[in-house]
């Protein structure tokens, strides 16, 4: 399976900690150069940024750039790939659990990632991996640091997505018509989740993703509008409950890291 690790060179702190993650792990990956504000193509500087929840920051804009840009890539060919943001912390059985999961189909998209917030997933597993279930994944509120993509999930992304500021995480979770699969027990988490789940994260990092400011961090009401709508339609999904799916904390193993 590819493994795309999106990185910026000048993070090199990070960098140095994912090339010793990799070789511990026994995984060969390719790193995308992260795209930042500076090297913002016009396809997105043109996407008007406050036509969102709310306004999406320069940052925001490039996550997402980079993150379109690899689903890009994963679109195009014809197999799954492990995305990772920098600050991704792996389970020391990931290689084992991906080399079986390549082999599974009818999957578009499965996170590996915890953040300790309740998932809505279906009661029984879909699938079994080495070390972890596979179970089908109706609504998740955040995560972008560690999942798998198969090409048929990723052009739906790319569908979503198109001429939008919105932010990576979001995109993946609100497209309902992803076929999405959480892993049981989570595998990844991003390092500053470590502490949540009763372990020292082996990565100090500060999110370079702060929310807008001044006036950018006061919504215009077609911006409070947008948020009722996408409220309303996470609450929708809260049917799935009654065809098998649950509401749950995802647990880790945490000797697992």
């Amino acid at each position: 399976m590819r493994i795309i690790l999106i990185s910026l060179k000048s993070q090199t702190s990070r960098r140095t900690f994912q090339e010793q993650q990799m070789m511990e792990l026994g995984l060969a990956y390719e790193r995308f150069e992260a795209i930042t504000p500076k090297t913002l193509s016009t396809e997105y500087q043109a996407i008007d940024r406050k036509k969102w929840e709310r306004t999406v920051t320069e940052n925001e804009m490039a996550c997402l750039a980079s993150h379109r840009e690899v689903w890009r890539s994963v679109a195009s060919g014809s197999e799954p790939a492990l995305i990772l943001e920098d600050d991704a912390i792996l389970a020391k059985y990931t290689a084992n659990f991906l080399s079986d999961l390549e082999q599974k189909t009818g999957i578009d998209h499965a996170t590996l990632e915890v953040r300790k917030r309740k998932k809505i997933i279906s009661r029984n597993a879909s699938f079994h991996c080495q070390n972890a279930n596979l179970h089908r994944l109706y609504l998740d509120r955040s995560g972008a640091a560690a999942y798998v993509l198969w090409p048929n999930g990723a052009r739906k992304l790319l569908l979503a997505s198109e001429g939008r500021a919105v932010l990576a995480d979001a995109v993946i979770c609100s497209t309902y018509a992803l076929r999405s699969f959480q892993t049981v027990p989570g595998i990844a988490m991003q390092s500053d989740q470590c502490a949540l789940y009763g372990f020292t994260s082996p990565l100090t990092t500060q999110s370079m993703l702060a929310r807008p400011k001044g006036p950018d961090a006061v919504k215009t009401p077609a911006q409070v509008w947008r948020r009722v709508i996408s409220q309303i339609k996470q609450g929708l999904r809260l049917w799935t409950i009654f065809l098998g799916g649950r509401r749950k904390h995802i647990p880790v193993d945490s000797d697992a890291f």
